[in-house]
C-alpha cells in the first residue's frame, strides 16, 4: 500500500497537482518512513512549490537512504541555491556531474552556480566545457561572456554576447543575460556605448515579461543586481524602475 501511495504521488507531481501528490507521499510515509523513494517524489513537490528548506531535507533523507542519483543531486542543489547555500549548490552539482560527467546541463547550472559565488575562473571552464559538446548553446555564451566580463577579457566578452543573441530565441532571461556582460564591461573603464547597449537589451527583456510582471522585474532583479551598478543613475534606468512608468 505504501508503494501504491508512492506511485500515485509520483503520477499526482507529474500532473503538476503538487500538494495532492504531497498529500499522497504523507500517507505512504506513515505507513513504510524507511523507504527512500518516497522522499525523491516529497522533494520534487516541496521544490515546485517553492519550500526549499523543506525539500532539500526530503531529498538529503532520499540520497542518504537510496543509491546515487544525478538527477536528486541537481534538485537538492536547485533548492540549496536559493536558500543562498552556494556552496552546497556547487557540490551537488559536482557529485551529480561525477555520475553524468557528459551532461550539458548540469555543466551549464554549475558554471552559473560558480558565477554567482565569484568564481569565473571555474564558471569560464565549465561554459567551455558546455559549448565543445554544444556549440549552438546560447545561454552557454552568456554564460562565458559574463565569466570572461567578471576577469576583464572584455573584447570576448561582447563576442560571446553577440554569439548569444544570434543563436539563441530571444527571450527575457538571454536579453538579460547578454545586458549583464555589456553593463560588466562598460563600467571599468566607463564606455557610454556598452552602456546604452545595456540599457537596450534590459528595455527589450522587460518588454517581453507579462505586464504585471514589469515592476519587480525593474525594481526587485534590475536595480538589485550588482552588474548593473554603473548604470543606477542612468536616467532612464531609473524611469523605468519607477512604479508609475513601466517600460513602454
Amino acid at each position: 500500500m505504501a508503494r501504491d501511495h508512492c506511485e500515485r504521488g509520483l503520477i499526482l507531481y507529474r500532473a503538476r497537482r503538487y500538494a495532492e501528490a504531497l498529500a499522497a507521499c504523507d500517507e505512504a510515509t506513515r505507513l513504510q518512513p524507511a523507504d527512500p523513494a518516497v522522499y525523491r517524489v516529497r522533494g520534487e513537490a516541496l521544490l515546485q512549490q517553492g519550500q526549499h528548506r523543506q525539500a532539500a531535507a526530503a531529498l538529503s533523507i532520499f540520497l542518504s537512504k537510496g543509491k546515487p542519483d544525478a538527477d536528486a543531486y541537481r534538485q537538492r542543489a536547485l533548492a540549496r541555491s536559493a536558500l543562498g547555500d552556494r556552496a552546497g549548490a556547487i557540490e551537488d552539482y559536482a557529485r551529480a556531474l561525477a555520475l553524468r560527467p557528459n551532461d550539458v546541463g548540469l555543466l551549464a547550472a554549475r558554471g552559473w552556480a560558480y558565477l554567482v559565488s565569484d568564481a569565473p575562473r571555474l564558471a569560464l571552464g565549465d561554459f567551455e566545457a558546455v559549448l565543445k559538446q554544444a556549440p549552438n548553446e546560447a545561454d552557454a555564451y552568456n554564460g562565458r561572456g559574463l565569466a570572461r566580463a567578471q576577469l576583464g577579457q572584455g573584447r570576448a566578452a561582447l563576442a560571446d554576447a553577440q554569439e548569444a543573441l544570434r543563436r539563441g530565441t530571444r527571450s527575457p532571461r538571454l536579453l538579460y543575460n547578454a545586458a549583464r556582460i555589456y553593463a560588466t564591461v562598460g563600467a571599468v573603464p566607463r564606455n557610454p556605448a556598452h552602456q546604452q547597449r545595456a540599457l537596450e537589451l534590459l528595455r527589450g527583456a522587460g518588454e517581453l515579461l507579462p505586464a504585471g510582471a514589469r515592476a519587480g522585474f525593474w525594481r526587485e532583479t534590475v536595480m538589485k543586481d550588482s552588474a548593473f551598478v554603473s548604470l543606477h543613475r542612468s536616467a532612464e534606468l531609473l524611469r523605468l524602475a519607477r512604479p508609475s512608468s513601466p517600460p513602454r
